[in-house]
Formats: structure tokens, C-alpha cells, sequence
């Protein structure tokens, strides 16, 4: 089924929050579009206790491709924050000048990333850095 045409990204994922229909497969994992929505909606509301709305809103994200970018970008859309990916091919002071320079509040990562962050200033405090 095809949903309703909407204005944007966050009516989008808002609409499908009853939708009980597949959304995402990764490897041996499924979400339906209602889990996938309440996803975002526990990461939206996550950034939200973490925000300063006197920074620009913006969220770091240090992934693969794995499901959590898409729910980031999801909790984004939700909250009208603005997802930076942040290339994970880059090391040293070329990945900490590119997060400091794009002013994430937080970074949204994973183990095989985070290593690449110790020892780096990235103007993020530690407990913003998420994994």
C-alpha cells in the first residue's frame, strides 16, 4: 500500500506509525514501519534531552550503513535537526576538523568508529559521543 502524498520528511515517517507493513530488512533483522517509526521516535526524543537550542541542531553520524542511520535520519526529520555524516574513511585531525567544523552537539556512532575518536579533540563532549 501506498501511503497518502505528504509535505515532508517528518510527515512521512509520521504517517507510517500504524503501518504494521515490512520497512527494513538487515541481515538476519526486520522492522515493521510502526517499530521502525517508534525507532526514531525514541532517538528523536533522545537528541531532545540532549540539544542546546542555542547551537545549531545538528547531529553527528559516524555509521556504516545500518539501520540506526536510517532511524537518525528519521528522529531528525522528527525533530527538525539537521544529520551530518561524518566519512568514516577519514582518520586523525581530518575527522576532528571535519566534526568540529560542521558543530555536531552529539555523535551517534559504533565500536569499530569510536576507536577512531580517542585522543581526538572534536569539540563534542565524551558523554556525546553515543554509541
Amino acid at each position: 500500500m501506498i501511503p497518502p502524498a505528504v509535505g515532508n520528511i517528518a510527515e512521512m515517517v509520521r504517517s507510517r506509525r500504524e503501518d504494521d507493513g515490512l520497512a527494513l530488512l538487515f541481515l538476519d533483522q526486520a522492522w515493521t514501519y510502526r517499530e521502525w517509526v517508534q525507532c526514531c521516535a525514541e532517538r528523536a526524543a533522545l537528541w531532545e534531552s540532549l540539544r542546546d537550542p542555542n547551537r545549531p541542531p545538528h547531529i553527528g553520524v559516524l555509521l556504516d550503513n545500518v539501520p540506526d542511520f536510517t532511524m537518525w535520519l528519521g528522529a531528525a526529520a522528527l525533530t527538525g535537526a539537521t544529520v551530518v555524516g561524518i566519512n568514516p574513511t577519514r582518520r586523525g585531525d581530518e575527522l576532528a576538523h571535519d566534526i568540529r567544523h560542521s558543530e555536531c552537539q552529539v555523535v551517534v556512532t559504533e565500536d569499530v568508529h569510536r576507536r577512531c575518536l580517542d585522543g581526538l579533540d572534536v569539540g563534542v563532549a565524551g558523554d556525546r559521543l553515543l554509541d
